[in-house]
């Protein structure tokens, strides 16, 4: 065995080489079902604020999805979806128009009551599986990567 082959023999062995194809699986596992579930989400407050079918509209966002990523240049869809993350201001908008105990919930946010319950767990998986998936990790250095070239 040459020097190259045992260095590759090792990476194999090392807690990274047997965790890294488990990462890359929970990855590509997580990107078509958050997607969907996306699209779902967009077809359902369509509904809400139209009213209507919200299978025909989760169509719809797909299909316009779909053809803007194959028609509009990379560089150009980019910069409509930067655009479009601005309605995510609504959610603010909406919290701040609302009539909230905000000291109560800075406490609340800052000191949370942790419970070992199985609901309290399940939420704080949810958040933190919803939040900080692998899939972003991956998708944010591709996305670096393609700006750069």
């Amino acid at each position: 065995m040459d020097g190259s082959e045992q260095q590759g023999a090792t990476a194999k062995n090392s807690w990274i080489g047997k965790l890294g194809p488990g990462l890359n699986t929970g990855a590509a596992d997580d990107g078509p079902s958050g997607i969907a579930a996306g699209i779902a989400a967009t077809g359902q407050a369509v509904t809400l604020i139209v009213g209507g079918p919200a299978h025909w509209y989760a169509a719809g966002a797909g299909a316009l999805s779909l053809a803007l990523q194959v028609m509009l240049p990379d560089r150009r869809y980019v910069r409509v979806l930067k655009w479009l993350t601005l309605a995510l201001l609504a959610y603010v908008a909406t919290a701040l128009t609302l009539k909230l105990p905000w000291l109560r919930l800075l406490h609340e946010a800052l000191l949370p009551k942790l419970s070992w319950k199985p609901l309290y767990i399940t939420a704080v998986v949810a958040v933190f599986g919803t939040t900080i998936s692998p899939y972003l990790f991956f998708w944010q250095a591709a996305q670096e990567v393609e700006e750069v070239c």
